[in-house]
């Protein structure tokens, strides 16, 4: 089974199908993964999967607005 966003699939439905074989991609492993392959951003680059550099600015209203839903900002 291939399980992509490996992160968010930490599930009992997941152990319970029990899998042959589990890989799982994500960009942001946990501490106790084990990584077999590893891409840094400049490869990323290269093949226009990524463009660099990340600019990340703060929310003009708050953190809380910035993950608002919009129904919720009524």
């Amino acid at each position: 089974m291939i399980v992509d966003e490996a992160h968010n699939n930490r599930t009992r439905t997941l152990r319970n199908l029990h899998p042959a074989c589990l890989i799982e991609l994500t960009a942001t492993p946990a501490k106790d993964s084990n990584v077999l392959y590893h891409v840094g951003a400049l490869a990323l680059q290269r093949e226009d999967m990524i463009k660099l550099p990340i600019v990340l600015m703060e929310h003009p209203t708050g953190w809380k607005d910035a993950v608002a839903t919009p129904s919720s900002q009524r």
